[in-house]
């Protein structure tokens, strides 16, 4: 399904919830998919290119402390499973909070991945996106975490209710926050996640001592009526 307009999206979010067919979005320049079993490739050398992933988690670091060898083997292995869970919440849990490949209309290959996963606490979402180094710095990744964020979870939490009446839920409650973090360092990240209406609410020490600031925005679940 081509989706071209929020209204077409809410076809989309309803036929998933009563078909559990996986849903594609489209924004201005981009195509967003379900994650797929075939994307493995894709995503495995995605999460192996150090010069893309540097600044995304700790990787940086991992790089340097743990030698090029087995940091690749270690992203490998997460690759895999982020792939693996994907596919199974799309096509077995029918699980919405899941993860996307993002190409752009002109290309169908695939430029990086954007996930609306579960969060640390009940009720929370949490977002993360990478772009390939090649395809950085022209506006990709605001589009999709805007669409992710204002976009795709309020049509989720609106037609879930419209259809079940009562809220969605992860993790035994109403959906009511997205997070996301990025490295003070990682200023295009900053700047995507604060275009995306998200606000800077604290900031979180990982154990390589790298602070990461962390962006929320709230969500009214039930929606109000009007």
């Amino acid at each position: 399904m081509s989706i071209t307009a929020v209204t077409d999206l809410d076809i989309a979010v309803t036929d998933f919830f009563q078909n559990g067919t996986p849903i594609t979005i489209e924004t201005k320049d981009l195509t967003l998919r379900s994650v797929q079993e075939t994307d493995l490739d894709f995503m495995q050398n995605l999460y192996t290119d150090p010069v893309t992933m540097r600044l995304f988690t700790d990787n940086e670091k991992r790089f340097e402390n743990d030698g090029p060898e087995a940091w690749k083997e270690a992203q490998m292995k997460a690759a895999k499973s982020r792939v693996d869970t994907y596919v199974k919440r799309w096509t077995v849990d029918r699980i919405p909070f899941n993860g996307f490949l993002i190409s752009t209309k002109i290309d169908p290959r695939p430029i990086g991945y954007i996930v609306a996963g579960f969060g640390d606490n009940p009720g929370q979402l949490e977002t993360a996106f990478v772009i390939t180094d090649k395809e950085q710095n022209k506006g990709y990744g605001s589009q999709a975490v805007h669409t992710i964020v204002q976009r795709y979870i309020p049509s989720l939490i609106e037609n879930y209710y419209r259809l079940n009446g009562k809220p969605l839920e992860a993790d035994g409650a109403p959906v009511t926050e997205m997070v996301a973090t990025a490295r003070l360092d990682n200023t295009p990240s900053i700047c995507v996640q604060e275009k995306a209406g998200m606000v800077k609410t604290g900031e979180n020490p990982n154990k390589w001592g790298q602070v990461r600031g962390i962006y929320t925005i709230n969500y009214v679940n039930p929606p109000v009526k009007v």
